[in-house]
């Protein structure tokens, strides 16, 4: 329709005149089942249309609308004055240096399988959110650039990597059995240094470095500062003792071998005593064995009876021993009621009358041993010799046993202290391991449930998603639940916790494409 239109296409249509000089640029529809419409217009494409002055269709399936527009790619749609659609199956409003806003676009579906046009409010709405995201990764990775992480896949080693070390606070205390796998705080391990020190004894501390000071036991006026040492002391002390003891026992046992050879002096070969003039020979027989002397001023001696070379005091009181040139000369002036002391062997009692003593004359025991109690110069009997050997025997074998049992029940109590507390600490140190364990095997078993979980979200393609997870290690076993929020087909948003015992965590985290 029109001059200079021209329809040579299948079932084509042409509408307008030509334009140009001599109408050079004729209305065309030579497309099958084109379209041309205005003057210039053409349309080439098969099922093309072309409207406008010089609009041109030539693309299959195109729309060219408006003065000027240009759809040459299959399927293109150009809107608008001047407005170039070269791309297959798109729709352009402009062209490069003039492009053009689509306004008024109402808000499209936001989903998976949507194909509604997104306008700015939306946008601006996704922007939000991504800023929001992109704050929270930040703080992610700032908490990542700390965070603590297993050596290996294995997850059996942590290390901490503080430059001087890492100390942890704030620690419950741990449960101390004997399986107990717990961590131990200071004070657990401070509870055990002092019960140690105080089985020890000796003033032993706990130090602030977490050693026990060295122990002082006083043993016999001595300082010793080890339990060896100590031991060491006191076992030396005991040894003494012992030979102490052993040394009094030959003593003993060496006066009653002796008793058996002591013999009383006769008074055989003296020569007579007058009441002026007496002399006083040598006994005819003198103790041979270990003398025993009872008194104050008695002397013994052991082997042969003691020998004194001095001369010795004459007279009633005198206690002194007589010497061989002392017993040959007479005693003046002596009276015959005194005792005469001192003399090797038995010395005689004179009887009142001052009777001679004849060489024949026996002195008798019963003249010398005292009978009963003993004065501080009289002799001893046989059985008070015996009964001192038996005391003396019984109270040494009394005082060395005792002080062996008492120095043996000190040692056992000691260490037997020493060893309940020591089982006691070790028991705690064992449980707290054995519950460190258990939860580093929870957080494990935490880790992998929220790993399936954010999986297993992420395959669905809606825009809600809800996942659920579930994780292993050690014998241990946690549950982990999520939801996923898909804000565009680029972007989405997980929400996540997961518990395991007493254990409980919880997550967020986003997720990009392009």
């Amino acid at each position: 329709i029109g001059s200079f239109s021209v329809a040579s296409g299948v079932n084509s249509v042409a509408v307008g005149g030509g334009a140009g000089l001599f109408n050079l640029f004729p209305t065309e529809a030579s497309g099958d089942y084109s379209t041309a419409i205005g003057g210039a217009a053409w349309a080439s494409g098969f099922n093309s249309t072309a409207v406008g002055n010089f609009s041109t269709a030539a693309g299959d399936d195109s729309l060219a609308l408006g003065s000027d527009a240009t759809a040459t790619a299959e399927g293109s749609v150009a809107l608008g004055q001047g407005s170039e659609a070269d791309r297959a199956n798109s729709v352009s409003v402009g062209s490069v240096g003039n492009e053009r806003q689509i306004t008024n676009v109402a808000a499209g579906e936001l989903s998976a399988d949507s194909t509604d046009a997104v306008n700015g409010g939306q946008l601006a709405e996704t922007n939000t959110r991504v800023d929001g995201v992109e704050d929270r990764l930040g703080d992610v990775e700032d908490v990542a650039a700390n965070a603590i992480s297993y050596d290996d896949d294995n997850r059996s080693t942590l290390t901490f990597d503080g430059e001087d070390g890492t100390r942890l606070t704030n620690l419950a205390n741990g449960s101390i059995s004997a399986g107990s796998t717990d961590a131990v705080t200071g004070g657990q391990v401070y509870g055990g240094l002092q019960s140690a020190a105080d089985a020890l004894g000796g003033g032993a501390a706990v130090t602030a470095f977490g050693t026990i000071s060295a122990p002082t036991y006083a043993i016999q006026g001595g300082n010793y500062y080890s339990v060896g040492d100590a031991f060491g002391a006191l076992d030396a002390e005991i040894s003494g003792l012992k030979q102490q003891v052993g040394t009094l026992d030959a003593a003993v046992n060496s006066a009653n071998a002796g008793k058996a050879d002591m013999s009383v002096a006769t008074a055989a070969t003296a020569e007579e005593a007058s009441a002026t003039d007496s002399n006083a020979r040598r006994a005819t027989s003198a103790t041979a064995g270990t003398e025993v002397a009872a008194g104050g001023d008695e002397t013994a001696a052991t082997g042969t009876a003691e020998q004194r070379s001095a001369a010795a005091t004459t007279g009633a009181a005198a206690q002194d021993g007589i010497a061989s040139a002392q017993a040959e000369a007479p005693v003046e002036g002596a009276d015959t009621g005194a005792r005469s002391t001192g003399v090797q062997g038995t010395p005689t009692a004179a009887s009142a009358g001052r009777e001679r003593v004849s060489d024949t004359t026996s002195v008798t025991a019963s003249a010398t041993q005292a009978a009963g109690d003993l004065p501080a110069s009289g002799g001893v009997t046989m059985a008070q010799v015996e009964a001192a050997s038996a005391e003396a025997r019984a109270y040494a074998d009394t005082t060395a046993t005792q002080a062996v049992t008492s120095a043996n029940t000190y040692t056992d109590q000691r260490f037997a202290a020493f060893n309940d507390t020591f089982e006691s600490f070790k028991g705690d140190v064992d449980r707290r391991f054995y519950d460190t364990d258990r939860r580093i095997d929870r957080q494990g078993a935490m880790g992998a449930a929220m790993l399936n979980m954010a999986t297993s979200a992420a395959g669905i393609r809606t825009q809600n998603r809800v996942g659920v997870g579930v994780g292993f290690q050690g014998g241990e076993s946690a549950l982990s639940l999520g939801y996923q929020r898909a804000i565009s087909e680029r972007a989405t948003v997980t929400f996540g916790g997961a518990l395991s015992g007493d254990e409980k965590s919880v997550g967020v985290g986003a997720g990009f494409g392009w």
